[in-house]
């Protein structure tokens, strides 16, 4: 047997349900596996904080277990159910009642703490802000119709302390039925993060699937209703298809030119395609009307941040996310906020990305800001995950091809870096920072690949940095790369002026330009010009750099020259 089905067996224990011989092979198996073992801890403790509940919470024990082994018998097909005597109990409910307001509560309108399951109003909870039980600080809820599970590459906010007690969640608020699921769901807790990632992305297909289901159902019939129109639209703008879904989002428009809906789906297709100024226009209709338009808010806080309004950006994904718990955008322009900041706040960025592809696992941006933060955690192989699952979503998203390319460069795997800027280009042509990126990549692979020097394979680098100057005039980067293989050409004029416009660009680095013109000089015997540009490099660079040592030695190279001759 492998563990996954030792596991399985892990809640039949408590029901001595096993035969001697099963037994004494899992307690075998659990001596020697440590993974087993934690879930079979896990699992026990479920059970122990079931036995340990008291009569007020609904149930008498005896009746209670009597059922569950019944159940559990007939599922694993054990005929023999001589030693019951007592039949399957029917699903106990329990009244409710709100724990901020005390009154009472639907079972289906309620709200659970993720952390110690108070039950809430959904209302009563986001007016309060966070769990209103003594003690307990917790800013999020859970819903009782299933188990909330971690995002991918996470361990779920709530602990599996949390997780116990959210199955006993479901089995306060759905019935004794739900029992024969706790085993399974606190072994699913067990999974590796690639594992998760990869249900991750299968929940995100299916809720594409289901999106262009409720699409090609509605095809057929004539005359598409407001709700097929908006669902077709939003599914072309998650294929980028902007132009199909602008179309069914002006039907809509013209028979009510206020729908908000509608208005909103077209604010987010225009700040899709960077058009501010129509998005923001939307959105105040949306927003006259209805101020507490979750979807509308987290999209102006978007353009908000766009245009530099961090403050005005903050407080409308607040907004959202206390009108809508269940909105993914506004997490996710606040994980921006937090990750981009001065002083990036990386441990709530990451809570915000989680939640954002939690929710909406089938956006490919909520996955490539996700891998956005593993890659400034340093987290290379998650961030390859997530970029992986950014564009299984969505291969148009040249974004997250050229951060994996940055990756695959530290991993010195060039060739796929450069496979993935070559797809960035064919999809953003007229983007000069591509084209450098791209010749840094074939620049590396000639001085550290263990490539030959040869001129065509320079003469490819020297044709990504001529179309990024074309493209973007103003990269010092791209002129002060230009200018190095000029000079190893010995081009003096070339060189000397593409030296000069990296720093009259005055990029923070200008240092390192200094330094090349100055050696530029110096190979061509002017003495003076070359010191003063290396003393500029010297005053600047850090020791570490490069060429300090070099430029140390031809400054004082040419101090001498300049001693003889006088």
């Amino acid at each position: 047997m492998n563990c996954g089905q030792f596991q399985s067996s892990l809640g039949l224990v408590q029901l001595d349900i096993l035969k001697e011989s099963e037994r004494s092979d899992l307690d075998a198996h659990l001596k020697v596996c440590g993974a087993c073992q934690l879930v079979s801890d896990e699992v026990n403790s479920a059970y122990e904080m079931l036995r340990d509940m008291s009569d007020e919470q609904a149930f008498k024990p005896d009746s209670l277990w009597a059922g569950i082994k019944m159940n559990i018998k007939k599922d694993v097909g054990v005929t023999d159910t001589a030693t019951v005597t007592i039949q399957p109990t029917k699903p106990i409910l329990i009244a409710l009642s709100c724990s901020y307001c005390h009154d009472s509560l639907a079972r289906g309108e309620a709200r659970y703490c993720a952390s110690c399951l108070a039950p809430h109003h959904s209302d009563c909870f986001r007016s309060h802000g966070h769990c209103s039980a003594m003690g307990c600080e917790e800013t999020l809820t859970v819903k009782p119709q299933g188990i909330e599970i971690s995002t991918p590459g996470q361990r779920s906010r709530t602990t599996t302390r949390g997780s116990r007690k959210f199955v006993l969640a479901m089995i306060i608020s759905m019935g004794v039925s739900t029992l024969g699921l706790v085993g399974h769901q606190l072994i699913q807790s067990q999974r590796s993060a690639q594992v998760m990632q990869e249900e991750a992305l299968l929940e995100a297909h299916s809720r594409v699937r289901e999106l262009e289901g409720q699409v090609e159902a509605a095809l057929p019939i004539k005359g598409l209703s407001r709700e097929a129109r908006l669902a077709r639209a939003e599914l072309n703008r998650l294929k980028r298809n902007y132009t199909e879904a602008l179309k069914d989002v002006e039907v809509i428009l013209k028979n009510a030119e206020n729908d908000p809906g509608a208005l909103v789906l077209r604010a987010h297709v225009l700040l899709d395609l960077n058009h501010t100024d129509g998005t923001m226009r939307d959105l105040r209709k949306v927003l006259a009307s209805d101020k507490d338009n979750a979807m509308a808010l987290g999209l102006r806080s978007h353009v908000k941040l766009l245009n530099g309004d961090r403050v005005g950006s903050l407080a409308d994904s607040n907004a959202a996310i206390e009108i809508d718990l269940d909105g993914y955008y506004p997490y996710r322009v606040r994980g921006e906020i937090r990750l981009t900041a001065e002083e990036a706040d990386l441990v709530g960025a990451e809570d915000d990305f989680r939640n954002a592809v939690r929710l909406a696992p089938q956006i490919s941006d909520n996955h490539y800001w996700y891998g956005r933060l593993l890659q400034e955690k340093d987290d290379k192989e998650g961030a390859l995950r997530a970029y992986a699952q950014c564009l299984d979503l969505d291969k148009k998203n040249w974004r997250a091809y050229c951060n994996r390319d940055t990756i695959r460069r530290l991993l010195h795997d060039y060739d796929n870096a450069l496979r993935d800027l070559d797809k960035a280009i064919a999809l953003q042509p007229k983007n000069g920072h591509i084209f450098l990126q791209r010749s840094k990549i074939r620049w590396v692979r000639l001085r550290k690949g263990g490539i030959d020097y040869r001129e065509a394979q320079w003469d490819d680098v020297m044709s990504d940095l001529n179309e990024s100057i074309r493209l973007q005039p103003y990269l010092p980067d791209a002129y002060g790369r230009r200018g190095f293989i000029h000079r190893r050409r010995k081009k003096f004029k070339e060189a000397l002026s593409d030296y000069n416009r990296a720093i009259n660009l005055e990029p923070e680095d200008v240092y390192v330009w200094y330094g090349y013109r100055g050696l530029l000089y110096a190979e061509y015997n002017e003495s003076k010009k070359g010191i003063e540009d290396l003393t500029q490099y010297l005053e600047s660079a850090p020791s570490t750099h490069q060429i300090f040592n070099r430029v140390q030695k031809e400054r004082s190279r040419l101090r001498r020259e300049i001693e003889k001759r006088e």
